[in-house]
């Protein structure tokens, strides 16, 4: 049976409005016992293996061609699917396996060596379930690219279900997650813990899915530090992702909002952390955008697309010629463009010289010609249709504050003094925006980019992948990163009150803000593509867990006396 769960292009929705945008959930649920259990993917040092051994990488999708099974192997049983097998590089007499089966009658299910495919196995802790519609919105995001890429989801605890929200639950709630520690508090658990725990699907964790982990015994010859396991194979292929409450801060009387998300640049580990958004779980808005945003990172994506020339993101990211789910400007609809399609930018527009700006037009990115109007529940009164074929706004800051302008057909005044200026200094990209923003102070060359056109699917050959996850802390600056060894450029403004440790290239992203920033929809079965629908949550339970809210409130002296910091 498969354990795949296919988002269809289309798909029926059915929408309950939730009542408000405080964080309904998470508030009334306690810590639970931390996983305790053992890394279960790659107990030993194996990093990329070499496609050139596994039939090459025709496709540049970081997958060996060996591995993408298109269409059914008569000597395999008619298998289809990702089907990984290599042997250890340090011990020819260890294999590790994986298969993931597909369904050839599905458009774009099974991988192929002539189409780029990405995969991410999916988990959230409890009451953090996204909504199917904004993973399938992502999936249609990838399927629309230029040069279609296919991107499979896998809901990775219990994928066969018939309730979506349980498909990848991990049954375990934490109200912080820090991106890295060595050791665990009462308020926090790290990341590298829960993927420790929680990689695979429980099957697989349990060796009790033959069809996807292929039983094997190890030679007695093999040392027992070797690690036969199905997941090692899995990690070769799989990023990993889960819904969160909130990403940690330290203990102190004023805590920073918990950013919405973190990834890795490069590599194949991120979580998006919407427990402040809209009723404690995000909008599917924010779902899909973070999980975009977020994924894209992993693709090698920053703020401004490439890497910031400066070393410091908030200089390259809120750019005027860079419209892309990345940018700040544009990751959540509500900050600026409402109706701004779900996409990475598809070329890169003039470059704008901060030092020497000359009043132009910059390019042009066009509403694509099919643009749904945003998601339900996005907005307070939103559109019910969007523009489609024509240019679409830029968002700018001007002495006098922030600005809209058109991309290509008119020129923008960018210090609106009315006349044609040409050689002058000006910060742009400087943006106080809904639930985040920019706070850059440099002015520097800001280049327009291509996403798609750059993106880096091997994520196998990053220090990221070696290391099974890498640390983020702390708002550091370039001093004190140099002092640390780390370069300059791998470090995105994080989580304060925390300890810099390592190496890597991480992100973390916009502030949730509940003063700023659906319902079941139909699920997918892993078998036949066909649709099933959850059962509706009554609207009556927002209100009720509402009112829980402001009574927990009310009883401070219950929270001070159980000395929890560090909570929401």
């Amino acid at each position: 049976m498969r354990h795949l769960k296919i988002y269809l292009c289309t798909i029926m929705i059915f929408s309950v409005l939730a009542l408000g945008s405080s964080h309904v959930f998470a508030d009334t649920e306690t810590d639970v016992n931390y996983p305790t259990g053992n890394s279960n993917y790659a107990n030993t040092g194996i990093g990329k293996i070499n496609c050139a051994n596994y039939g090459g990488d025709n496709d540049g999708d970081g997958i060996c061609d060996s591995w993408e099974v298109s269409t059914p192997d008569p000597s395999d049983n008619n298998f289809a699917g990702l089907r990984v097998s290599f042997t250890d590089p340090s011990n020819p007499a260890v294999t590790y396996k994986y298969k993931l089966a597909c369904n050839t009658s599905i458009s774009g299910d099974c991988p192929s060596p002539a189409q780029k495919d990405v995969y991410t196995e999916l988990d959230w802790m409890n009451n953090h379930d996204p909504d199917p519609t904004a993973i399938a919105d992502v999936v249609n995001a990838f399927r629309n690219a230029p040069t279609p890429i296919y991107l499979h989801v896998q809901d990775g605890e219990d994928p066969t279900n018939p309730t979506f929200s349980q498909t990848g639950n991990i049954q375990q709630h934490f109200n912080n997650v820090r991106v890295y520690s060595a050791n665990l508090a009462n308020y926090y658990v790290s990341y590298l813990k829960l993927k420790q725990t929680y990689f695979g699907t429980i099957s697989e964790r349990q060796n009790t899915s033959s069809a996807s982990c292929p039983s094997n015994s190890t030679p007695s010859t093999i040392p027992a530090s070797y690690s036969y396991n199905c997941l090692t194979a899995k990690r070769q292929v799989f990023h990993y992702g889960m819904f969160v409450n909130t990403i940690y801060s330290a203990p102190s009387s004023n805590p920073e909002p918990s950013p919405s998300g973190w990834a890795e640049i490069i590599g194949n580990d991120y979580f998006m952390s919407l427990g402040g958004l809209t009723n404690g779980k995000g909008s599917i808005d924010e779902q899909e955008s973070s999980f975009m945003h977020e994924l894209g990172h992993n693709l090698g994506l920053w703020h401004g697309g490439m890497t910031p020339p400066t070393g410091i993101q908030d200089d390259d990211n809120c750019k005027p010629n860079y419209l892309s789910v990345m940018s700040y400007t544009y990751e959540f609809r509500k900050n600026s463009d409402i109706c701004r399609p779900l996409d990475f930018s598809r070329s890169a527009l003039n470059t704008l010289n901060e030092n020497s700006l000359a009043d132009s037009a910059i390019g042009s990115y066009q509403y694509p010609a099919n643009n749904p109007p945003p998601p339900a529940g996005t907005i307070s009164g939103q559109p019910s249709s969007c523009p489609a074929n024509t240019e679409r706004p830029i968002w700018f800051s001007t002495p006098s504050g922030i600005k809209q302008g058109i991309t290509g057909s008119i020129i923008n005044d960018w210090n609106q003094n009315g006349q044609s200026d040409s050689g002058y200094a000006q910060n742009v990209n400087k943006l106080s925006l809904s639930g985040g923003g920019c706070t850059s102070s440099a002015s520097s060359n800001l280049s327009g980019y291509n996403d798609w056109a750059n993106l880096y699917f091997s994520f196998q050959n990053s220090g990221n992948f070696n290391g099974g996850i890498v640390p983020a802390e702390s708002e550091v600056n370039g001093t004190e990163i140099t002092k640390l060894g780390i370069p300059v450029q791998t470090y995105d403004h994080l989580p304060q009150n925390d300890t810099v440790e390592g190496t890597g290239f991480v992100a973390d992203e916009q502030a949730n803000d509940v003063s700023v920033q659906p319902v079941p929809v139909p699920d997918q079965t892993s078998n036949a593509g066909t649709i099933h629908e959850p059962t509706p949550e009554p609207i009556s339970e927002y209100g009720l867990l509402a009112g829980i809210i402001i009574a927990v409130s009310v009883m401070a002296g219950i929270a001070a006396a159980r000395k929890r910091p560090g909570k929401s």
